[in-house]
């Protein structure tokens, strides 16, 4: 379980998807994600806003930790301490 010590961070993959989740080790070929949870924006045409959801990366499996080959990420950031309580309490 995360402790809210980890190194939280936004990672967006080639393939368009954006996740929120640890980084738990990089090397210079892969990184090793922690509950990474996919973050789609829908457009809400009657209030002219986004809704944001969140869902985990792979809803079948009990896998926490999952390794992805740098060649498929697009940009790593620090993820806005703002959601980070959210993100936590969503994990």
């Amino acid at each position: 379980m995360l402790t809210g010590n980890e190194v939280f961070v936004v990672v967006k993959l080639t393939t368009g998807e954006q996740m929120m989740c640890a980084l738990e080790q990089e090397d210079d070929v892969y990184i090793e994600l922690l509950h990474p949870m996919v973050v789609r924006t829908t457009p809400n045409i009657q209030t002219g806003k986004e809704h944001i959801t969140a869902a985990p990366l792979c809803i079948f499996s009990n896998d926490n930790s999952y390794v992805i080959d740098k060649k498929n990420v697009m940009f790593i950031k620090p993820l806005n301490q703002t959601f980070i309580p959210h993100y936590i309490r969503i994990v």
